[in-house]
């Protein structure tokens, strides 16, 4: 595009940005950032939500944060991005307190923001925290779980070495799991030696429907 004498504009920066971001490239994102400033074109949300992203999930924690404090504007995205860098990168503790500074701003959480949430006390060990943050889902936000959030909690309870709370909530699944679901239960019976509940796991996860008991 560039060769071709065509500058991109705010949107295919977020766009090139949010790629970067998925696929962990960070000196191309670094490139794309410096491009950008020296292009003179003003700043936005959604290439500021970007950046964010791009350097945290890329572990430059340090970096996103100078982006999240220069930005006048931040939303749920903003946030979000945060809250499931530092949950990525084994900084549980501090993505649970920028959830707090989210709520304390006036943002709601959403579906996505959850789901770090709960990444986040999964990694660290916090289950108290957990199902805190799960019940409030529906309860305070009116946000349904799905299945990311499901294999999350079974993750959390599983690495706690609560397999009957894990299997209990599996049991009172609204939706039908899936294979996140089933691979959180199935790695959890791994760790602690539960055979006969692993098969079953197992089992569901290869298609056949299996009801835990």
């Amino acid at each position: 595009m560039r060769i071709m004498g065509i500058y991109p504009d705010q949107i295919v920066i977020a766009a090139t940005l949010s790629a970067c971001a998925e696929l962990i490239v960070l000196e191309f994102g670094k490139q794309v950032h410096a491009n950008f400033l020296k292009s003179g074109l003003g700043s936005s949300l959604s290439v500021d939500n970007s950046l964010v992203s791009m350097y945290a999930k890329c572990g430059c924690l340090e970096d996103a944060n100078k982006v999240f404090d220069s930005m006048e504007i931040r939303d749920v995205i903003t946030w979000t991005a945060l809250i499931v860098g530092y949950a990525q990168n084994g900084r549980g503790k501090e993505s649970l307190n920028f959830y707090d500074d989210m709520i304390a701003s006036g943002v709601k959480p959403d579906f996505i923001a959850f789901i770090g949430l709960l990444f986040a006390c999964s990694h660290s060990g916090l289950t108290e925290h957990g199902w805190s943050y799960f019940q409030s889902m529906e309860k305070v936000y009116g946000i349904k779980p799905g299945p990311e959030h499901y294999a999350c909690m079974i993750d959390l309870l599983g690495r706690s070495g609560k397999l009957t709370e894990a299997k209990e909530l599996l049991n009172q699944m609204a939706i039908e799991p899936d294979a996140t679901v089933w691979k959180a239960l199935l790695g959890a019976c791994r760790v602690h030696g539960n055979v006969e509940l692993g098969e079953r796991a197992s089992l569901s996860n290869l298609g056949h429907k299996v009801k835990t008991q």
